[in-house]
């Protein structure tokens, strides 16, 4: 039954459909945030180091720069080396020693200690002092008076067992006033650039004589003068000892 009175009756317009371009471009840029949001947080979780902060590599060594051998320091051991044994031709000859308004004769040479004490106060002997690789002796005689002279020339095992002969020596030679029952003198030292050693002056029931000893190196020489006649220079640095230590000492050098 028709009501010409009421409005006709309208119906609803079915919804638009999305064209596949639309749901396409959609669909990418779902996935490309979620590409984006997935990278940020594996760089969140990740322990390694950046690029920028890892250690640069080294270079390439240069083939001009060449390292330089390991020297292995001295030992003590290189620094005391035995040198070659004395000969006679390290005792001092008659124009190395002096004396006062006087000269010296030299007499023949020894290979070997003598056999007896070559000075009234002499303790030392070879034995007591580090092992020596050569000694040899000789006697002088004044040319004129009643005097004489000995020297020994002595090498050693390094420069150690010399400076210990030395010292040996010299500290017999600091009683020999004593044993002659004397008069001593201040030490005094040798001045010279190619040894060191000492003397000492003495004197005794009328008579005078000074105690030397000297070393270049692992060579040692002891030299004892006496004499009779003037003692004025007793216990002076310019004595006869002086000249005749510092003479001994450069042939001992030789």
């Amino acid at each position: 039954m028709s009501f010409p009175n009421e409005p006709p009756t309208t119906l609803a317009e079915p919804p638009k459909r999305l064209g596949s371009v639309a749901i396409a471009i959609g669909v990418l840029a779902v996935m490309v945030v979620a590409g984006v949001i997935a990278g940020i947080a594996v760089l969140a979780l990740r322990d390694d180091p950046s690029p920028d902060d890892a250690d640069p590599p080294a270079p390439p060594a240069s083939s001009a720069e060449v390292s330089e051998p390991a020297v292995p320091p001295s030992s003590s051991a290189d620094a005391d080396q035995t040198g070659p044994p004395v000969t006679e031709v390290q005792l001092p000859t008659s124009g190395d020693l002096t004396w006062p308004d006087s000269s010296w004769q030299a007499g023949d040479s020894i290979g070997r200690e003598a056999a007896e004490p070559q000075s009234p106060c002499q303790t030392w002997t070879t034995d007591a002092l580090p092992t020596h690789t050569a000694i040899h002796g000789r006697a002088f005689t004044l040319a004129d008076g009643d005097g004489r002279a000995f020297a020994y020339v002595m090498s050693f095992q390094g420069e150690t067992d010399a400076s210990t002969a030395e010292e040996a020596i010299l500290a017999d030679g600091m009683d020999c006033a004593e044993r002659l029952g004397g008069t001593g003198h201040p030490q005094q030292d040798l001045s010279s650039p190619i040894g060191v050693g000492a003397w000492i002056d003495v004197a005794w029931d009328g008579r005078v004589g000074s105690w030397g000893v000297a070393r270049h190196g692992d060579r040692v020489v002891w030299l004892w003068i006496e004499a009779e006649g003037d003692a004025s220079w007793l216990g002076q640095p310019d004595g006869p000892m002086a000249d005749s230590l510092a003479g001994a000492v450069r042939r001992l050098a030789g």
